[in-house]
């Protein structure tokens, strides 16, 4: 399974070949020792096996990338991770590779006074209510609009079922946050509170709405009820999915296998 690019920095191999795949071990003995090369780290490193864990790291794909059949994003996560199911999840805004092997994205969002990308510690930060609770410690502050590009030019237009996914920080209260959401210009929930929806702060929610028709980008809009909120009152969105309809029913059926 593609589980995308990690990087071990601040390392590099010799300029022959000194990487032994050996005995279940990988080791790369120290061959830099007076190169002028700018590498912090002169040392013989092993990679041992270790249990399954995910990791954050790069996704790179080929070929065209439009029309999109499913995306699944996580706002302001440090990278791209796959979720129990398979689930790929792109981290936005686009971790770097350093090599340009990264899938690039633009959304060209705009945000509220003093909004933001944030990330917590998914360790330290408990959500209930999911069983990927870090796509929920992290996400975008104050967006007031993205543009998600799902149809290329001269491609045909086709609908979509479109997923929020929201968790209150701690100490939000009902009535704090509350927000109208709109998909391309139309109002699709009104006075929406994440809180009340959740039953409390720090519990996952995702709303999902269908056949939403698309001709080349998703317009989302999170519009405050209130004219100039101020951080403790502004929107929060942690995660974005896309299905186009014709394809949904094949990946859910995936998904659940």
């Amino acid at each position: 399974m593609d589980e995308g690019t990690e990087h071990f920095a601040g390392h590099r191999l010799g300029c022959w070949i000194n990487t032994i795949p050996a005995n279940g071990l990988v080791m790369v003995p120290e061959a830099s020792a007076g190169c002028v090369c700018l590498f912090s780290i002169a040392a013989t490193i092993v990679f041992e096996p270790r249990g399954d864990r995910s990791q954050w790291g790069v996704y790179s794909a080929s070929g065209a990338t439009m029309p999109v059949q499913h995306m699944a994003l996580n706002l302001g996560a440090p990278g791209d991770r796959r979720d129990a199911h398979g689930k790929l999840w792109l981290g936005y805004p686009r971790p770097s590779s350093r090599a340009g092997i990264d899938l690039p994205l633009d959304l060209k969002p705009k945000f509220a006074k003093d909004g933001d990308f944030y990330a917590l510690n998914e360790s330290s930060t408990k959500v209930a209510g999911t069983d990927t609770p870090w796509v929920f410690t992290s996400g975008a502050r104050g967006i007031t609009r993205a543009d998600v590009p799902l149809i290329g030019k001269g491609q045909p237009a086709a609908t979509y079922t479109v997923r929020f996914y929201f968790a209150a920080l701690a100490g939000d209260r009902p009535g704090q946050r509350v927000f109208d959401i709109k998909l391309q210009d139309k109002t699709v929930a009104k006075s929406f509170d994440v809180v009340a929806k959740a039953g409390g702060a720090e519990r996952a929610l995702m709303v999902e709405f269908t056949n939403v028709a698309v001709t080349s980008d998703l317009a989302l809009e999170l519009v405050s009820s209130q004219p100039a909120p101020d951080g403790a009152h502004q929107p929060l969105l942690s995660g974005l999915e896309v299905l186009r309809t014709d394809a949904k029913e094949i990946i859910d059926r995936v998904a659940t296998r």
